[in-house]
């Protein structure tokens, strides 16, 4: 549509809600910070194509990252312990808690596991590990 040429003239790096879900799912975003700049990126880029043409919809996005913004910082320390004691296992991507019976358990899983056979590929059949209490 002429409205979405228009916006990607002016917004030279568009962000909406399900790209940010998809990026936090992915676990390309690892922090709150960079969690805040993909919302706030939403504001900036509302208010760079509306303007004054669309007060409401602009002070909405601007509602919308305030809100967020207040829940990550009140769960600051929450979300900084958890980043502390994961990270990301680069081999399939997904969050690993630092452990000792993390380790125990990893290490068992790939001691017991047969390699894959000629010309199949490993299965993923393995649930992503998160945080333990």
């Amino acid at each position: 549509s002429e409205r979405f040429r228009e916006y990607r003239k002016k917004v030279q790096e568009p962000m909406d809600l399900e790209t940010i879900q998809k990026k936090v799912n992915d676990l390309e975003v690892l922090d709150p910070r960079m969690f805040l700049d993909l919302v706030n990126m939403i504001y900036k880029n509302c208010r760079l194509f509306w303007g004054d043409l669309n007060l409401e919809l602009v002070k909405n996005s601007l509602e919308l990252y305030e809100r967020i913004k207040s829940d990550v910082e009140a769960r600051r320390e929450e979300l900084e312990t958890f980043q502390k004691k994961s990270y990301v296992d680069q081999s399939d991507r997904r969050p690993v808690v630092h452990n000792a019976q993390s380790q125990r358990k990893r290490q068992k899983k790939s001691d017991s596991r047969p390699g894959p056979s000629p010309g199949s590929a490993r299965g993923s059949s393995a649930s992503p590990q998160g945080p333990q209490s």
